[in-house]
């Protein structure tokens, strides 16, 4: 019974081990994969712009240092500078459906959840749309303060400012700027606004791929847009 009890903490500890330390990663680059390699032909041509912005990447949604040059996903620090990329918005994922598609997903799942557990985040992350989002933001500033001033995140018109004036003489900076994809991350309140507007988020898409008590969205199943009290 101990040796039966013993091989079966053995065998759960190595599933564990390779859950929790290989299949997010595996997950990460099965979905967010590289096809081109440089050197890419038209990199003199953007080389030349002034200033070159992205308006949207999932980059906060995945365990990844961005600091880093990575073999897989579109965005991390090294690349932004190589590709001459002067400011990239990052959109904040809090949840997505199972099955996800364009035609139509409710919110009854909620796959981010699982990604949050399989990437050991905090606990609060697996249960709390809100708490996983701010802490999503929180990581971008993180990264600001890790990356011995090579990446700022712009909040303020003052902060753009300052940039742009920087960066005519230094290339070798990027900047970011954060967004959210879905208001349903407000968990119906709208007082968060206050507590993302701290984090340095500086909009708001209504929804995503699923309604909610916001809006309708076009890929939901009611797909109403916004309600009618809005549209008055």
């Amino acid at each position: 019974m101990k040796k039966s009890l013993k091989i079966s903490l053995v065998v759960f500890a190595v599933a564990a081990i390779i859950f929790f330390g290989f299949v997010p990663q595996m997950i990460d680059k099965s979905v967010n994969v590289v096809t081109k390699k440089p050197p890419f032909p038209k990199q003199k041509y953007y080389d030349s712009i002034s200033f070159i912005a992205d308006l949207h990447c999932d980059a906060l949604l995945w365990d990844r240092n961005i600091l880093k040059k990575n073999d897989h996903g579109h965005v991390d620090l090294p690349r932004m500078i190589e590709g001459n990329m002067a400011m990239q918005v990052f959109s904040i994922v809090s949840k997505t459906p199972s099955g996800i598609n364009i035609e139509s997903n409710d919110d009854h799942t909620d796959q981010v959840a699982l990604l949050s557990f399989a990437q050991l985040r905090n606990p609060a992350d697996w249960f709390s749309i809100k708490t996983r989002a701010l802490h999503q933001c929180e990581a971008l500033h993180n990264f600001a303060n890790n990356s011995d001033g090579k990446f700022r995140v712009i909040t303020t018109k003052q902060d753009l400012q300052k940039y742009i004036a920087d960066r005519k003489t230094n290339h070798a900076i990027s900047a970011g700027m954060l967004g959210i994809e879905g208001a349903h991350c407000l968990e119906k309140d709208l007082n968060n606004l206050e507590e993302f507007g701290k984090a340095g988020v500086r909009y708001i898409g209504l929804t995503h791929f699923f309604d909610n008590e916001w809006a309708g969205s076009a890929h939901g199943i009611k797909k109403e847009g916004l309600p009618k009290k809005a549209n008055n």
